[in-house]
């Protein structure tokens, strides 16, 4: 089997669903392939690279997206990108395509897939109308639902609020949630005896993420020095040729008394989890939230706001109680103080059961079984 997927140059989901096809397809599928289309987000470079089992098509961030009021004249400007991806899935003749996520390079593929008329599965990562504003990506947001087309969700959560806001069933669906790697799990201890307690945050500075609790947490413990916050957050990025730059609005997280670190790799992001004592995800929504179940892998608590689809996985989990409200941020503190008290830690079993059925290797069975289903249904 061949699968064409999408994927870019950062850290986030939808660039870590595609490296854990490939890994899965070297362990343990060696006789298919991948063609990965990659949006290069680091350069403008554009290039091709092949090496075992696997095909890249690399092409930089299209100029201009931000640009557009009309989708009409979007969609006319940005028919090339279509068509060189029409091109790539004539060239590789992919037996299925996974358009991973939901936003206009994905957009792109769907709409090079329907042109070359081959069978493809959409993998839902953030939901537009819950992130975006701008009409033109709500309007681009109704492409990717038809009742025809093949889903994976992250999350029954996710499935239920596009079906929700579009006001339609998605019979082709299947909810498969996101898998880890072994980095996480395999961590060492690096907590450092003796000091402040940590309270650690991982994400974008995007409001839908809502960065902004941490500054409101940080009030409520200006009065107890024994707490630290810190984020993890493209408030602060390394720009290669310039060196690190700050965002615009750091000033206030760091006014507050607010740690400030930029976005890293796996290895260090990992050890980053194991150094904190609980980790806090308040965002307003999330079809899934890795940085919760990357958190209990390495054995360190994680609050989740109530709107995460990752608390299908805490409640599988027995971590019910981790799962909050966080538009009272009293509540969180007295949490946070009770994980402190009571030196919280993830138990041994929670995490025997995260490892077993979480594994990005366990989560990607369950992928090409359904690129396996999908075909057989269009035989």
């Amino acid at each position: 089997m061949k699968i064409l997927v999408t994927s870019h140059t950062g850290i986030g989901g939808i660039a870590r669903t595609s490296r854990q096809i490939r890994e899965q397809i070297i362990s343990n599928h060696k006789n298919d392939e991948l063609v990965i289309i990659n949006e290069n987000r680091e350069d403008k470079r554009e290039y091709q690279k092949h090496y075992r089992n696997t095909s890249v098509y690399s092409f930089p961030t299209p100029r201009g997206l931000h640009g557009f009021n009309s989708f009409a004249k979007f969609k006319k400007h940005y028919r090339p990108a279509v068509d060189k991806m029409a091109d790539i899935i004539q060239l590789e003749r992919p037996d299925i395509i996974l358009i991973i996520g939901t936003f206009y390079f994905p957009w792109f593929l769907l709409n090079a897939a329907k042109k070359t008329k081959n069978p493809f599965i959409i993998r839902y990562g953030g939901i537009i109308e819950m992130e975006e504003t701008k009409k033109l990506w709500l309007r681009m947001g109704k492409d990717f639902v038809n009742p025809g087309y093949n889903y994976v969700f992250p999350s029954m959560h996710s499935k239920k609020t596009v079906e929700s806001i579009h006001e339609i069933q998605l019979p082709h669906s299947r909810v498969i949630h996101n898998g880890l790697p072994d980095e996480f799990f395999n961590v060492k201890d690096v907590k450092q005896k003796g000091k402040k307690f940590k309270i650690g945050y991982v994400g974008r500075h995007y409001g839908v993420k809502n960065p902004e609790f941490c500054l409101e947490l940080a009030e409520l413990l200006k009065d107890k020095p024994e707490y630290k916050i810190e984020m993890v957050s493209t408030y602060k990025v390394k720009c290669h040729k310039t060196g690190r730059v700050m965002h615009g609005e750091a000033n206030k997280f760091i006014d507050a008394g607010i740690k400030l670190t930029s976005p890293m790799n796996i290895n260090r992001l990992a050890r980053f989890y194991k150094n904190q004592d609980v980790i806090i995800s308040p965002s307003h929504f999330e079809t899934y939230g890795y940085v919760p179940l990357e958190a209990i892998a390495t054995g360190t608590p994680a609050l989740i706001n109530k709107t995460l689809g990752i608390k299908e996985v805490f409640k599988k989990l027995g971590l019910d109680d981790y799962i909050v409200d966080f538009k009272d941020p009293g509540s969180i503190v007295k949490k946070i103080d009770f994980i402190r008290k009571n030196k919280v830690v993830i138990n041994g079993e929670a995490s025997r059961r995260l490892r077993k059925e979480y594994s990005f290797s366990s989560t990607m069975i369950q992928f090409f079984d359904t690129f396996e289903k999908v075909l057989r249904r269009r035989v």
